[in-house]
């Protein structure tokens, strides 16, 4: 956990290795743990200009996560994004920014908000967007805001976002390597062993051979740092930060 939010959003604080500069304090925090399978919804930018990102994350949602539920290519009303955070233990967004304000209203998180009395909430997120991580200043004297703010209010424990702007094909590695880390799947062989030579157009090749077990790690905060290796590019690694409770997906 950092001391401060204002220092992980400094691209200065690089690093050797693959584990990012935090200044980290050991606190006794709860972990939130999900059982059973997972439930999840996404969504996938109402931009057309984000085409090759739609059909990866629609062919890995498809070998990796069948059963999701979501929508692709439209937006999402509030009362939509309150419903898809209340159901799903996972919520994944796609596109530009963080999702919650091009889809709902206008600044850091707007239409994610109003969950925390009464039932809603509950989701984690992860928000696969330019930025959507980053805090952003506030008017006047008031304090720099985020998405994650809105949704720690919609009861979301758990926020996982990027801190600058990215690249579409490395960020779809880096997410796809999380969740395939993270989640639990029906799928015959692991992520990182499927074919992705035609992974833009929409296409894996799935005929590969399993000799091992498939590798997983339940630890969302691990498995964020396991799946730094899915990309070579520095800039795109360090980008990607969790806010909120320390998460486990059990199952």
């Amino acid at each position: 956990m950092s001391v401060t939010e204002h220092l992980v959003g400094n691209p200065i604080c690089l690093y050797l290795g693959r584990t990012p500069p935090r200044i980290v304090r050991q606190i006794g925090l709860p972990t939130k743990v999900f059982g059973g399978h997972c439930t999840t919804t996404i969504r996938v930018s109402t931009d057309r200009d984000l085409a090759r990102m739609e059909l990866r994350m629609k062919a890995f949602l498809s070998y990796w996560c069948a059963g999701w539920a979501g929508r692709a290519g439209e937006p999402a009303a509030p009362h939509d994004l309150l419903a898809y955070l209340a159901e799903a233990d996972v919520f994944l967004y796609c596109g530009h920014g963080d999702g919650l304000s091009r889809g709902c209203g206008s600044g850091p998180g707007a239409g994610a908000g109003g969950g925390g009395g009464g039932g809603g909430g509950g989701a984690v997120c992860v928000l696969a967007g330019c930025g959507s991580a980053r805090l952003a200043g506030g008017a006047g004297r008031a304090p720099p805001a985020a998405a994650h703010h809105a949704l720690h209010a919609a009861r979301c424990p758990m926020v996982v976002g990027m801190l600058w702007e990215v690249t579409d094909l490395e960020v779809d590695k880096l997410v796809t390597s999380l969740l395939a880390l993270a989640l639990p799947s029906s799928a015959p062989a692991d992520w990182r062993l499927v074919g992705k030579a035609a992974w833009s157009q929409g296409q894996l090749d799935t005929n590969v051979e399993q000799k091992s077990q498939i590798t997983s790690e339940r630890d969302l905060l691990r498995a964020i740092s396991k799946s730094r290796n899915a990309t070579n590019f520095l800039m795109i690694s360090t980008s990607i930060v969790a806010r909120g409770l320390p998460v486990r997906i059990s199952g």
